[in-house]
């Protein structure tokens, strides 16, 4: 499989604010966020948890990729 080097690049380079996998994390974040304060341990809790690591996964792997 070959990968265009130069896309690679231009996508670490990314402003943080243009990049859609943070938007994507956030806004899953803060739609699951709120089922934590439901106060039972049902499905849709631990819905929220998993949702909310996977928010957070794709938040932090985009300002992982900041070049400060």
């Amino acid at each position: 499989m070959k990968v265009n080097i130069g896309l690679v690049k231009g996508m670490i380079k990314m402003k943080w604010y243009k990049s859609v996998e943070f938007w994507i994390g956030i806004l899953i974040t803060m739609a699951f966020f709120e089922l934590f304060f439901i106060p039972t341990y049902d499905i849709m809790w631990w819905g929220a948890l998993a949702s909310t690591i996977v928010g957070m996964i794709l938040v932090l792997n985009v300002i992982g990729k900041l070049k400060v």
